[in-house]
């Protein structure tokens, strides 16, 4: 793969040592693909992201991090042109697997993983308030800040890929929705100028030599300080007991103290509204990996958010006037089996197509849905004035290698991959099964043929079910 060979140069560049092996590692919620490179003497992660942003938020925000000497991977190289950077290997061990290890030998939520807790949340501060005011939130590459907007995203990121998929009762829209922006209007209040981490949970703290390192903070934003720590608290497979939740809630609000000013009850009041928000989130989460992206792991996480919803609901006062919001939540934690409230899981099918603007046939749509994308290859270079080409066709080793070396052919494709996997991501939280999408050239033969194959190469590799017919070739 040409992600691996770019990896591999970056290797050779930074440690002027051949990698020896490369190896993928298992992946997590996000599309990027992460791979473990290794040499005689050396080993580093290797990271493909398609979106540029993120790429430059995290690489940014990891230099501003370990600036105020705060453990992050050190980034060695980066071609963001071509997608990936080279970063330090921090090994293996997550938080999350360190404290599932000691809870079993230990039979325990024990002293010595509230003491680890506590080295986290001794440097949390430092990140939200003192790295806080150095990061440039220009680079952020969702949401600059965690206010109105972003909460209200959150919220329906809840209800498409949550009640949506879960929920059995009616719901009234109109009034959910009066409710989502009063509970953002509520949280709103609080002061945000921090950085918010945004997903600062257990399987984002990496140990090393017994010290806490911290990974995958490329959606963070400014935002309020309790966001963080309701992440990390009531973090479902971590399985914090409550009292242990309240003792290290106000053992950060010691260490917090040390640098600004805050106040105890007012952080108490709003933090458990930001619990909430951030478990709608999850939930959001999990039903749209499990489902939607077909990562069935992700499923078991919902019963453990759900018991995180009952604790909170006494907690949440301000529940009360949102009526609701409130039903929905009570229904929720009433559920007894959520194995027997799983959706039915529809997989979408994307249907591509070639074929050729001098024919009459054209793809026809056989899911009722009046069609889909047209991508007119017509302004791409034609292989068909090569002499040696013009009998060959797009499926042809050859056309592949005269297509592959234009570069307007690859910006092409580019934007194709963008366009039908923002919208292949609407139509799988929709629920939709079918996509149709076609290339035309002027015979059919070589760029239609040529593109069709290379999107459905491309979604194959993101485990998406395609189907390809190419209409011309079939006439031959």
């Amino acid at each position: 793969m040409l992600e691996q060979e770019l990896l591999k140069k970056l290797f050779q560049q930074h440690f002027n040592e051949e990698a020896l092996e490369i190896k993928a590692l298992k992946g997590d919620g996000s599309d990027r693909t992460v791979y473990r490179l290794t040499s005689q003497n050396n080993t580093a992660i290797g990271v493909h992201g398609k979106n540029r942003k993120e790429n430059e938020a995290f690489i940014s925000f990891s230099k501003t991090l370990a600036a105020q000497k705060i453990n992050v991977p050190e980034i060695y190289l980066s071609d963001l042109d071509q997608h990936v950077y080279l970063e330090e290997d921090l090994g293996d061990e997550l938080l999350f697997t360190w404290l599932d290890k000691i809870r079993k030998e230990q039979n325990s939520f024990s002293p010595e993983i509230i003491e680890m807790y506590k080295k986290v949340l001794t440097i949390l501060p430092t990140m939200q308030a003192v790295a806080g005011q150095k990061i440039n939130y220009g680079l952020c590459y969702q949401h600059i800040e965690f206010a109105h907007e972003s909460m209200l995203w959150d919220m329906h990121y809840f209800k498409w890929n949550f009640l949506n998929l879960f929920y059995k009762d009616n719901i009234d829209n109109e009034l959910l929705e009066k409710d989502f922006n009063a509970l953002a209007d509520v949280l709103i209040q609080e002061d945000r100028n921090f950085f918010m981490y945004r997903d600062f949970q257990s399987r984002n703290i990496m140990l090393k030599n017994n010290e806490p390192y911290f990974i995958d903070y490329q959606s963070g934003r400014r935002g309020a300080l309790q966001y963080d720590l309701a992440s990390l608290l009531y973090d479902a497979k971590a399985k914090i007991p409550q009292e242990t939740r309240e003792e290290l809630l106000n053992f950060y609000l010691g260490e917090v103290n040390k640098i600004i000013k805050v106040e105890p009850e007012r952080f108490k009041k709003y933090f458990y509204g930001f619990v909430l928000i951030r478990i709608m989130q999850a939930l959001g989460a999990y039903g749209f990996l499990g489902i939607v992206k077909n990562k069935p792991n992700f499923l078991s996480s919902i019963p453990l958010a759900i018991e995180n919803l009952k604790t909170i609901q006494k907690q949440c006062s301000f529940l009360a006037d949102l009526p609701s919001l409130n039903k929905i939540i009570s229904r929720l934690c009433e559920i007894d089996s959520w194995q027997e409230s799983m959706p039915e899981n529809k997989k979408l099918t994307v249907k591509i197509f070639s074929f050729g603007f001098k024919y009459p046939e054209r793809p026809l749509d056989e899911a009722g849905n009046g069609g889909g994308f047209v991508f007119d290859c017509r302004g791409l270079a034609n292989p068909f004035w090569e002499e040696k080409l013009k009998k060959l066709s797009g499926l042809d080793d050859d056309i592949k290698i005269f297509l592959d070396s234009k570069e307007r052919v690859r910006n092409f494709l580019l934007h194709v991959y963008e366009l039908i996997d923002l919208t292949i991501l609407s139509y799988q939280t929709k629920g939709y099964t079918d996509l149709m999408v076609s290339f035309g050239c002027t015979g059919g033969l070589h760029r239609s043929v040529y593109c069709a194959e290379r999107l459905a190469e491309h979604l194959k590799n993101k485990g998406i079910k395609v189907s390809v017919e190419h209409l011309a070739l079939k006439n031959l």
